[in-house]
């Protein structure tokens, strides 16, 4: 079977050119990113951000607006290091805040789930780090099962995410753009497989 495995480290060592870290900051197309699921479960809770509910042992929790976009905000990226500032412009946008506003919802988060729920990457952010559920009952899938199966005439190829090696947590956005530009050129080719964004991301941060 002909499959290819394409690594890259960006060593991401001098600043970004403001005009390009501004174009990936404010969002660089996600490629095959599957559809926000109506429903995440997660232990004795379930989030329905159509909804704007969260429910525990399907009986409604009151939780603040706030808290709420703050929890959504993380579940999107679950597994994955999620940014103080990116936080700060998603739940409260086109405002300025003080840190400590965050630092409270999370904390009013971790009340209601758990400390264990939400980790805190000291100086960086924060990390949902429980596994999630769709309301379908398909649990994210392994590892093992992640990489579709191919035939052995199709040759195909997997970009896994780029590391950013620099001290600047902003340089993630680029370094996930780089990845996301690589796939997309490569997907353009007639006769090669590409494996989808969603499946080779979920390798970021365990290879």
């Amino acid at each position: 079977m002909k499959c290819y495995a394409l690594h890259i480290e960006a060593v991401l060592r001098r600043p970004v050119e403001s005009g390009l870290q501004a174009k990936i900051a404010m969002g660089v197309p996600q490629m095959a990113r599957d559809a926000p699921a109506s429903e995440y479960r997660f232990g004795r809770f379930a989030v329905q951000p159509a909804e704007r509910r969260l429910l525990a042992e399907d009986q409604s929790i009151p939780v603040g607006p706030r808290a709420f976009d703050l929890l959504v905000a993380l579940i999107d990226r679950a597994g994955h290091l999620v940014t103080k500032q990116e936080l700060i412009e998603s739940v409260w946008p086109n405002l300025v805040i003080e840190e400590n506003n965050l630092q409270v919802q999370v904390s009013a988060l971790r009340k209601i789930l758990g400390r264990e729920t939400i980790a805190t990457i000291p100086g960086c952010g924060y990390r949902f780090t429980v596994a999630l559920k769709l309301a379908e009952s398909q649990t994210f899938p392994p590892p093992s099962q992640v990489l579709p199966a191919t035939d052995d005439c199709t040759p195909s190829i997997a970009v896994l995410p780029f590391v950013n090696l620099s001290d600047d947590v902003a340089n993630e956005y680029f370094a996930d753009g780089l990845a996301e530009e690589l796939l997309n050129v490569l997907s353009k080719i007639r006769g090669l497989k590409v494996v989808s964004r969603t499946s080779s991301f979920y390798f970021k941060g365990r290879c």
